[in-house]
């Protein structure tokens, strides 16, 4: 998060994808791996994402945002 916040999104990524690869059920990971996917304008990756988010915690405090954003760029 520290490299998202410092606006190095592709490092960012990189980071989130280690942590998936580390914990392929972290459902933090994937909602800011998707955040700094929607950051770059890469909407179809960002919905992604957002749709394993759901997958994972159906429960999660942005579903709605999620499920509309998926909507919307899935």
């Amino acid at each position: 998060m520290a490299r998202q916040a410092k606006g190095d999104l592709d490092g960012a990524i990189a980071d989130y994808n280690r942590a998936i690869q580390l914990n392929p059920q972290d459902a933090e990971a994937y909602t800011n791996r998707g955040v700094a996917y929607e950051k770059k304008g890469e909407m179809k990756k960002a919905a992604a994402d957002y749709g394993r988010v759901l997958e994972l915690r159906p429960d999660h405090p942005e579903a709605q945002y999620l499920r509309r954003f998926i909507k919307k760029h899935g």
